[in-house]
This record gives C-alpha cells, sequence and structure tokens, in this order.
C-alpha cells in the first residue's frame, strides 16, 4: 500500500475481528507537475460489474474532464469497491459503495496556479450539485458501457492541489576580484654628474 497507508481500521461489520487499511495520496514525494486531487464516492448498482469493466474508468475520466473544461487525457480515475468482496460474490447484483479517486495533471505554466484553483473551487461546486453530478456520469458511463448503471453520489471531498517546489535558483559563481591594472612607477630622471 505506500508510505500513506498507516492507519489501520476495525472491520465495520459485527464480529469481523480483521482489519483494513485505507490509504490516501501520497504526499511525500516530490513532483514535477501541478495536479488537483479529489475523491468522488458513489453509490453504484452492480457494483462488482461497474468496476470489472474498462469502459467505466474511461468514461469516468471522460465525463468529469468534460465537468472541470479541462482534457480527458489529463484526468486519471482510481476505482475502489469499498465493499467486502465476499458480500458482492454472494450478491452479484448488490449495490455498494465505490470510491473513485481523481487527479486531474495541469502542465506548468505562468497560469498553472491560478487554472489549479479554478478547478478546485469547480469541485467544491460539484459536491453542491450532486443530482446533476450523478446524472452526467450515469449518463457517460451506461453509454459508454451500453450498460444500465445506477449511480448516486454519497460524497465529494475537498479538492486538494499539489504544485511542485520551486526549482532554486542556482548559485552563481564567485564574481573573482577584478585585476589591479599595472601601476607605472616613474623612473626617477638621472641626476648630473658634478
Amino acid at each position: 500500500g505506500g508510505s500513506n497507508c498507516n492507519q489501520y481500521l476495525n472491520s465495520t461489520h459485527e464480529g469481523e475481528p480483521r482489519k483494513w487499511i485505507e490509504c490516501g495520496v501520497a504526499s511525500s514525494a516530490p513532483y514535477s507537475s501541478t495536479s488537483v486531487s479529489f475523491n468522488v464516492e458513489l453509490q453504484v448498482s452492480n457494483a462488482a460489474d461497474f468496476i470489472s469493466e474498462p469502459a467505466v474508468k474511461t468514461s469516468l475520466e471522460e465525463g468529469m474532464a468534460s465537468k472541470l473544461g479541462v482534457d480527458a487525457g489529463d484526468v486519471q480515475a482510481t476505482l475502489t469497491l469499498k465493499a467486502r468482496r465476499l458480500a458482492l460474490q454472494h450478491r452479484r447484483l448488490s449495490s455498494a459503495r465505490v470510491a473513485v479517486d481523481f487527479v486531474v495533471t495541469l502542465e506548468n505554466s505562468s497560469t498553472t496556479s491560478s487554472t489549479a484553483q479554478v478547478i478546485a473551487d469547480q469541485v467544491q461546486t460539484l459536491s453542491t450539485d450532486s443530482n446533476q453530478l450523478a446524472t452526467d456520469l450515469t449518463t457517460a458511463v451506461n453509454t459508454a458501457t451500453s450498460g444500465n448503471f445506477t449511480i448516486d453520489i454519497v460524497e465529494v471531498s475537498q479538492a486538494v492541489v499539489m504544485e511542485p517546489e520551486p526549482t532554486p535558483a542556482p548559485t552563481p559563481a564567485p564574481t573573482p576580484a577584478p585585476t589591479p591594472a599595472p601601476t607605472t612607477v616613474p623612473t626617477p630622471a638621472p641626476t648630473p654628474a658634478p
């Protein structure tokens, strides 16, 4: 799980002695581009099929890119089933929660920081209009998969903007002291002989 998976949590199922880990986005590694990360938790019908269908990931990336006004290639989604697999095997068509971690990566430019903040603000707006977001993502997924999934938004996290650390300016080489110009010492005039 990575360096950010350090918190063991107790199972939420009564009588279950096992523990589990929930990992977040690792932030200790240096990065060279600006990104905006956020999580959308979905309640999805046919969750096992939803997770296993490759077109779902692509359609979620494209749908979110459209909502945020960025290129689909700039959006990466990671889907994680939030329910126990054993329960899903017995109830194949069951509804379950799916966490979708989105990362929007921006090319660095003079406006990257302000663009990242605009995207973060748009993510916050998405959380206030979760019904429209659910409709848009459901349409995108069902169009791409010819499926019949229902998607409800449980929660949209606050966006986190990660900017690369500025590269320090190179230390200039010490400037050598100027070489003094040669000084001319006047030659004494010859003295007349007596």
